[in-house]
């Protein structure tokens, strides 16, 4: 996992305002594991 220093730019801060406080990163990983499950689901 990437590690930010603590003072965020401002374009992160935007960004986070954009995805409901998610960083862009958590999205990417939150979006590649659900597609893992459903190809999962789906082999079964």
């Amino acid at each position: 996992m990437l590690q930010y220093p603590c003072k965020k730019t401002k374009r992160q801060i935007e960004d986070e305002k954009d995805y409901d406080g998610r960083s862009l990163f958590d999205l990417i990983e939150l979006e590649f594991s659900q597609g893992e499950e459903n190809e999962l689901l789906i082999s079964k």
